[in-house]
């Protein structure tokens, strides 16, 4: 829950949210989520999982005490999201001006929460990544997480992938020129569905033109002026001695 609250603010909270710290420590108080707003207010966070108890009710409003007593200056708000809040808690926050949302554990999207898993393996293994946030099936679209190290675009899905989810890395593997598995699964046991490749071409240019010039028979969404995609599988992560790898399988 904590996870994918704090990598999936703007879905869960409110627009315009970036995290500042998870268990971040204010005298001798820790709380679960620190975020700041784009006018640069800051938000605490108070996570429940089940239903909503007095002890969690009173003590975010020690966490706003102490945070306004070290940095008197900020404008801080406080929110409490829990899977249940009784309606007889909801009248008490409401009476301290505490901010709340409620949260069932099955409204939580499996591709939500498969993305924070792969997150944990990547942070564990010390692999370095960037999380793309647009996941629109669109011209904006990208990969769900890049990782640097091994120069390559890592697609997340729950399960086998559709023709337009293929056909939508497949154009933005042909606009970056960078390669892009699709892994479906939980990243212990994931299988490359299918990995798009890009090549420049070897073709003289005027056999480029005449490809460019029949789409239909060759296919333009695999292929531009540049250099064109092609398609492999069966990529995994392999770990050894501490060392993660992305291999072929033979």
């Amino acid at each position: 829950m904590e996870y994918i609250i704090a990598t999936n603010p703007e879905k869960y909270i409110e627009p315009g949210l970036s995290l500042i710290a998870r268990q971040y420590s204010i005298g001798s108080y820790r709380f679960d989520l620190l975020f700041e707003d784009r006018h640069g207010a800051k938000l605490i966070v108070e996570l429940q999982k089940g239903a909503l108890d007095r002890n969690h009710t009173y003590k975010i409003l020690d966490y706003y005490d102490e945070f306004k007593e070290r940095q008197p200056h900020e404008f801080i708000d406080i929110m409490i999201i829990a899977n249940k809040i009784p309606r007889e808690r909801q009248r008490r926050l409401t009476s301290y001006g505490i901010s709340f949302k409620e949260i069932g554990a099955i409204e939580f999207s499996h591709i939500d929460i498969l993305s924070a898993h792969w997150e944990q393996f990547f942070n564990k293994h010390q692999i370095i990544f960037k999380r793309a946030y647009s996941k629109s099936r669109s011209e904006d679209y990208s990969p769900s997480f890049f990782l640097s190290d091994h120069d390559c675009w890592v697609e997340i899905n729950t399960e086998t992938p559709t023709d337009q989810e293929i056909l939508s890395a497949t154009r933005f593997c042909l606009k970056s020129h960078q390669v892009v598995h699709i892994f479906v699964g939980e990243p212990t046991s994931a299988y490359s569905y299918i990995s798009c490749n890009f090549s420049e071409h070897c073709l003289p240019p005027e056999r480029i033109q005449e490809m460019m010039a029949d789409p239909e028979k060759y296919g333009t969404d695999k292929f531009s002026e540049e250099g064109s995609v092609g398609f492999g599988s069966d990529i995994y992560f392999s770990i050894e001695n501490g060392t993660v790898k992305l291999e072929q399988a033979l």
